[in-house]
């Protein structure tokens, strides 16, 4: 069976997360979504979120298209560490830096740059001014 993982806010879903949760999906038998905390966002936003942890749970369980959904805080290390899924996705803006490049090195999980649909951003749809 092959795990794919990926994570992020998902602070109002808009067509860049469908296109890259469809594209997840098609990687594997198995889609583990990691979520921010919602403090996390908070803090990073520096606003309140647009959506409830809840509310974002909800919305990505009704695409059906997800196995799995698990909270963490900013780094996903260790949630992919204790996964440890067979395929590691993130947007291809990330290629260059992101947090979790030591341990998938260390555990051998492939890593997939998923790309860019057009301009779409949650931080530039609901935070334009804290950004």
């Amino acid at each position: 069976m092959i795990q794919v993982f990926t994570n992020g806010c998902f602070d109002g879903l808009h067509p860049g997360h469908l296109f890259l949760l469809g594209y997840c999906r098609a990687l594997g038998d198995k889609l583990i979504v990691g979520i921010n905390r919602q403090d996390y966002i908070i803090s990073h936003k520096r606003s309140t979120p647009h959506r409830t942890q809840g509310e974002r749970i909800a919305d990505l369980k009704n695409l059906g298209i997800i196995d799995q959904i698990l909270i963490f805080d900013n780094d996903p290390t260790e949630i992919i560490k204790s996964v440890q899924p067979n395929i590691y996705c993130l947007g291809e803006e990330y290629k260059d830096n992101y947090l979790a490049k030591n341990v998938c090195q260390e555990l051998n999980i492939e890593v997939n740059f998923v790309p860019r649909v057009g301009t779409w951003s949650s931080s530039k749809m609901f935070y334009p001014a804290k950004r």
